[in-house]
């Protein structure tokens, strides 16, 4: 696990000024959406205010981006990069913001690490111009901790074939799975 963000800041007097965020970060089939559905029923069932979404995803232009990028395959690295980030600004305005702001917990399939992996070190855009760019989607926004799960190509290959990645087989969301009333 990846801590990238201080705490202390968030802190006042004993009590979180705002919300926590957490990400979940890996390859396909590592499991992401499984635990972060774990995590975000077990925090409900604590009794925490638990907000969960996926990227792209959680709003309507981040499941139009999340249904282009399934539906017409490879675009251009550059033209990736930037509807995935058009789709995580549009997320982190409308949806992890105001959550945080109401001082609940947001857990998130992806964020700003999976850009810079697939779109940077995969496709072979400039790091510094997807870090720029994601400052920009973000207003700035890092995770107070970020998860990463790590699992051997063969054996998440294994997984995928199977069917065993979650519930992106069949088109349910972490954030369905975790409220039912959440349905998107």
């Amino acid at each position: 696990m990846l801590v990238t963000a201080d705490r202390a800041e968030k802190k006042s007097r004993g009590r979180l000024t705002s919300g926590v965020f957490i990400t979940f970060e890996g390859g396909e089939g590592v499991g992401k959406t499984t635990q972060l559905a774990r995590l975000a029923q077990r925090m409900t069932a604590l009794g925490l205010d638990v907000v969960a979404a996926r990227e792209p995803g959680g709003t309507a232009l981040g499941e139009y981006v999340r249904s282009w990028v399934k539906r017409e395959g490879a675009t251009p690295p550059l033209a990736d990069t930037l509807m995935f980030e058009a789709a995580r600004a549009d997320l982190v305005l409308q949806v992890v913001n105001p959550a945080l702001k109401q001082r609940k917990i947001v857990v998130l399939d992806r964020y700003t690490d999976s850009t810079l992996a697939y779109q940077g070190y995969g496709r072979g855009l400039d790091i510094e111009q997807i870090t720029s760019l994601n400052h920009i989607a973000t207003g700035g926004l890092r995770p107070d901790l970020t998860v990463l799960l790590d699992l051997d190509p063969k054996a998440a290959f294994d997984r995928l074939s199977r069917g065993v990645h979650g519930a992106e087989g069949n088109g349910a969301t972490a954030a369905s799975r975790a409220d039912p009333e959440n349905e998107r």
